[in-house]
């Protein structure tokens, strides 16, 4: 059972989760430091006003054109710590499968030809052999409304352990 199958978009594009933080991170910086700009603007055109050079209508056209851009910025930074969170808890999840995973192949290598038959039933996988090389598909179930399935190819006995 390989856990490829459950990766997520960053590990299939190479990266491991610290890089995929770092990088999401990486985008918060900019949106926390324009908000703070925003914020220092609001209070300089709150000092102009105290001062007399904006008049009512300046001022309110002013300041929700600032609490629109806030608003924007605040909405990106929200999706962001949202795609964080997300990867967090994917990484949590891939290093439980592959855990999993290396159990499973720990404990097939004990079963007998029939135990590891059933085992291959149980969990929908079919394996063709064609002279010297085998074909592996399989379906597994996650759910009744998910498969997870893909298939893979190689020159057994080194390239499986069936």
């Amino acid at each position: 059972m390989a856990p490829s199958h459950a990766l997520c978009d960053h590990q299939q594009k190479g990266l491991n989760g610290g890089q995929f933080n770092e990088i999401l991170e990486e985008r918060l910086k900019p949106l926390d430091k324009r908000i703070q700009s925003l914020q220092n603007r609001e209070a300089r055109l709150v000092r102009l006003y105290t001062f007399g050079e904006f008049d009512d209508d300046a001022l309110r056209i002013e300041k929700q054109a600032i609490d629109a851009e806030r608003r924007r910025l605040e909405e990106e930074k929200c999706q962001l710590e949202r795609r964080i969170e997300v990867h967090n808890q994917c990484t949590a999840s891939i290093e439980g499968i592959q855990q999993f995973c290396g159990l499973v192949s720990y404990n097939i290598r004990q079963f007998s030809f029939g135990e590891k038959r059933l085992a291959l039933e149980a969990l929908q996988i079919e394996v063709w052999i064609d002279g010297d090389e085998a074909t592996i598909e399989d379906a597994v179930p996650v759910d009744e409304r998910h498969i997870v399935s893909g298939a893979a190819k190689g020159n057994p006995p080194h390239d499986f352990l069936l």
